[in-house]
Formats: structure tokens, sequence, C-alpha cells
């Protein structure tokens, strides 16, 4: 189990790697001592981004685990779907 880990890990770096060796390609290297971007207020975009991707996620999650709670694999309601804080 931990290989499988380790290996889904080290592909999400790869990816990482990928993606920073692309926006070298589009913006140039990126030197501390020179670099003129606001990457705190980038960063925050980000970040906000995410927290949106995320609670988008979550309400995907929960509509499908309500539609299993609630329909057979026919689609036939077994009970009414119950409410869920926003």
């Amino acid at each position: 189990m931990i290989a499988k880990d380790v290996f889904m890990v080290f592909q999400i770096q790869k990816k990482a790697l990928a993606r920073m060796e692309a926006g070298s390609r589009k913006y140039g290297s990126f030197s501390p001592s020179s670099d003129q971007r606001d990457l705190y207020s980038e960063l925050e975009d980000e970040l906000l981004d995410v927290m949106n991707y995320a609670a988008m996620q979550i309400l995907k999650l929960r509509a499908m685990r309500e539609r299993a709670l609630t329909t057979d694999n026919s689609g036939n309601t077994l009970r009414p779907p119950r409410n869920q804080d926003p």
C-alpha cells in the first residue's frame, strides 16, 4: 500500500514540476533577487480559488452521497432526501 501511495505522491510532484517548467518557458526563469511580481497577492488569489473549488467539490460529493442514499441502482427513490445545512 505504501508503494502505491508513494507513486501517487510522485505523480503529483511530477505534475507540479511540469507546471513550474511550463511557467519558466512562458514567463522566464524565477530569480528571487530580481522578480518584481507581487507573489503574495498572486498566492492569495490562488488560495481563494482553491477554497472555491473545494466548496464546489464538497457540494458535488454531498449531492452524490445523497443520491446514493435515496435511490437504488435503478434510480428508484428509497427515501426522501434529508435537509442539509448550506
